[in-house]
């Protein structure tokens, strides 16, 4: 679903996200997301983002860097969401967990 796109499927794979049990589904559903999801989705991303554990922050932020990076590329704005992702950034990045920590830094990149 996340290669073709089509009508719904972005809502589906962020249900997906969301709700799916099993790591390697919620990751393919991110990469699905990281390249079809838009601006549009970016305050849906972030408030699971800043959600209590447990959420699969890594599979969240591989999502937000599909979405920043073809902002980038497109001269899209992220505007106050991109400060909120900064905000979110930098508590991970001094966080507890190194992993994610790391996939803070692979994701500022993007």
């Amino acid at each position: 679903m996340g290669r073709t796109g089509g009508d719904g499927v972005v809502e589906a794979l962020l249900q997906h996200l969301e709700d799916g049990e099993e790591s390697s589904l919620r990751h393919d559903a991110a990469l699905g997301l990281a390249r079809l999801a838009s601006v549009q989705h970016v305050p849906a991303i972030l408030a699971r983002l800043e959600a209590p554990p447990p959420v699969d922050r890594h599979a969240y932020l591989v999502v937000f860097a599909g979405i920043a990076s073809r902002a980038r590329a497109d001269n899209d704005d992220l505007g106050d969401e991109g400060a909120r992702f900064l905000r979110l950034a930098e508590t991970f990045l001094f966080g507890p967990d190194p992993e994610l920590a790391a996939r803070i830094v692979d994701t500022l990149g993007a």
